[in-house]
């Protein structure tokens, strides 16, 4: 009974003998364990995306190299023809397709856009302006030269216009004072006398003739300015006497009782050979080699050129000699005294002690100022102690003067951006070196200088025997005398400086060797 009674208690009181389920109870079991099977697809399906998609990435996590690839053996059964037993091939397979690898793009650099030129808006006119300044120039205009050029500094212009500008400039104010000494009559021919057409020809009454221009006095040398040159002489002869100044630049009072006709000068005739011989003067200043850098020859060659009215190489002539000599004023200066103070020596070499001293005098009434003067009153009084001190110390002062006028107008082209000035310099001072090199051979030896002071004497005596200038022999024996007659000089300075006064003298004598062959060597 009470096993019945209880069997009806837990059955479902239909007499079942099924257990009863509790409320709820599997309805919760039930659900959840359906969501924890899906949680973990939903993982598994996210993973097999991911190395779907994400192959690489999936591979590192996993300890695996990017792209590397594991070969896997794959058997294969074969049959062997010849006893018919399957045989087993191995054949590796890459697991993983290899990707060629990209190459890196190269960074593409952007294209830079060409710089352009500065504009220079006046250029054009600048340029116009430094044409009509060079052309004033060159007519020795120097004043209107000068305000062209200047105006160029205030122009939008390019750099190498301003520095033509510059330099003519420059050039413009070195010789606008320098060539007043051209007109000087010591120095030559005046200007006037072949650039005007008042020119006239004397005959005298011994039958020789000249050239002349009518001046105003003997005091003041302007030329008279008339259409009829020869009638305006005549009638002045025709009163009394007429004022002319010769091609030497040298006036005169003519009376008429010394003169047989006044005719018109054949100027054709005169400006032909004048041109011929200015033509001559440069080709041979040009082509030898111990006078294309001689300042004095150049200077000379420039001077008979403006003189002779033929005016387009004066200016450059000028440059170029300035460029050497910046003292060039004063060195033509004591080149004209020189030629006093040499004839001085060969009077005292010939004992004519009273002929020199009218040379001194001379060289004291117009050369006081110069070393030459001082050196040949030192001479004169046989002072060879002091005549030693005073070449040593002309000979320093002008290299330290040359050397340092250079150094300045290097500086100024280097300022300037002339790089033609300094090309100038620099090819200048290389010929000066090699000429010197092949010249200068102070080696201590007297004896030895006498020898080429000796020589050079000889090839001076026979460059100037006649007919040796129409031989074409003159210039190549003078050029030999100079030579060794400089050997011998630079020996004999050295001596001098070292106290052998008897060198002093012999330097003296010798540089005037020296003088004299470069002088008949000059155009």
């Amino acid at each position: 009974m009470a096993q019945s009674r209880r069997r009806a208690q837990n059955g479902n009181g239909n007499g079942n003998d099924q257990p009863r389920r509790a409320r709820g109870s599997g309805a919760a079991k039930g659900g959840g364990g359906g969501m924890f099977f899906l949680f973990v697809f939903a993982i598994l399906a996210c993973g097999a995306a991911a190395f779907v998609l994400f192959p690489d990435k999936v591979m590192e996590l996993l300890g695996q190299k990017k792209h590397e690839v594991e070969d896997v053996e794959e058997v294969v059964e074969k049959e062997d023809p010849k006893d018919k037993k399957p045989i087993k091939v191995v054949k590796k397979e890459p697991t993983q397709k290899v990707e060629p690898k990209e190459e890196p793009k190269k960074k593409v650099e952007p294209k830079e856009e060409p710089k352009q030129a500065p504009k220079f808006d006046q250029e054009a006119d600048a340029k116009a302006l430094f044409a009509e300044a060079q052309q004033a120039y060159a007519k020795f205009e120097w004043t209107s030269a000068t305000s062209k050029a200047k105006k160029i500094r205030r122009m939008d212009a390019s750099p190498d216009t301003k520095a033509d500008a510059e330099r003519l400039i420059k050039a413009a104010d070195e010789l606008k004072g320098f060539m007043k000494g051209m007109t000087n009559p010591e120095y030559g021919m005046t200007r006037g006398i072949y650039t005007t057409d008042v020119v006239v020809q004397i005959t005298y009454g011994s039958g020789s003739k000249e050239n002349v221009v009518p001046i105003m006095s003997m005091d003041n040398k302007r030329i008279v300015e008339t259409k009829d040159p020869v009638g305006y002489v005549q009638a002045k002869l025709d009163g009394g006497s007429a004022f002319v100044m010769n091609e030497k630049g040298i006036p005169a009072q003519l009376k008429s009782d010394n003169i047989s006709s006044v005719d018109p000068a054949d100027m054709t005739s005169i400006r032909s050979k004048l041109s011929s011989d200015g033509k001559r003067k440069l080709t041979k200043l040009k082509s030898n080699p111990l006078l294309k850098n001689d300042p004095i020859a150049i200077y000379d060659v420039a001077r008979y050129a403006y003189h002779a009215g033929i005016d387009k190489p004066v200016t450059k002539l000028l440059e170029h000699a300035l460029l050497i000599d910046p003292e060039l004023a004063e060195s033509v200066r004591n080149d004209r005294a020189n030629a006093t103070y040499e004839k001085l020596v060969r009077s005292m070499q010939k004992g004519s002690k009273k002929i020199a001293a009218g040379h001194l005098r001379y060289l004291r009434k117009h050369y006081e100022d110069t070393s030459v003067c001082a050196e040949a009153r030192a001479y004169y009084a046989g002072e060879n102690a002091k005549l030693a001190q005073i070449q040593k110390e002309a000979r320093e002062r002008r290299a330290r003067a040359v050397e340092e006028a250079r150094r300045k107008r290097r500086e100024e082209a280097k300022k300037k951006g002339d790089a033609e000035t300094i090309e100038k310099l620099d090819k200048l001072e290389k010929e000066e070196k090699e000429e010197a090199k092949e010249m200068v051979v102070a080696d201590g030896d007297e004896g030895k200088a006498d020898a080429q002071w000796t020589k050079g004497q000889e090839y001076l005596a026979e460059a100037l025997k006649p007919g040796m200038d129409r031989a074409g022999k003159k210039d190549e024996l003078l050029g030999k005398a100079f030579k060794e007659l400089t050997r011998a000089w630079s020996t004999y300075c050295d001596l001098a400086e070292k106290g052998n006064e008897n060198a002093a003298r012999k330097a003296v004598e010798c540089n005037q060797d020296r003088y004299s062959a470069k002088k008949y060597m000059r155009p």
